[in-house]
């Protein structure tokens, strides 16, 4: 995200991804692209694949508000999904 700070970014952590993997999301019932990460700038290798992720920088607009995610993903191991996480959030004091 250092390329772009002001993305709102989900990661999906998953032990040893598999960057074959088909993996679809749906946020509130609308489609989201499933974004492949590698460490690289230039050729995309299985070796140098990092993950997947989601850019909410456009679909989360407003705070306070639910939202409702699904994923479909591959069958894994257990304790190989590791949870979601969201990059680029600042903590600040919001008085109610």
């Amino acid at each position: 995200s250092w390329l772009g700070p002001h993305r709102l970014l989900l990661f999906i952590c998953i032990l040893n991804p598999n960057d074959q993997w088909n993996i679809t999301a749906q946020i509130d019932n609308n489609l989201v692209i499933v974004h492949k990460s590698y460490n690289t700038r230039d050729h995309y290798d299985q070796q140098r694949f990092i993950g997947f992720y989601l850019d909410l920088t456009n679909i989360v607009t407003q705070p306070y508000v639910q939202y409702n995610l699904s994923l479909n993903m591959p069958h894994m191991q257990p304790e190989q999904f590791q949870g979601l996480f969201l990059e680029n959030i600042e903590r600040i004091l919001v008085e109610p």
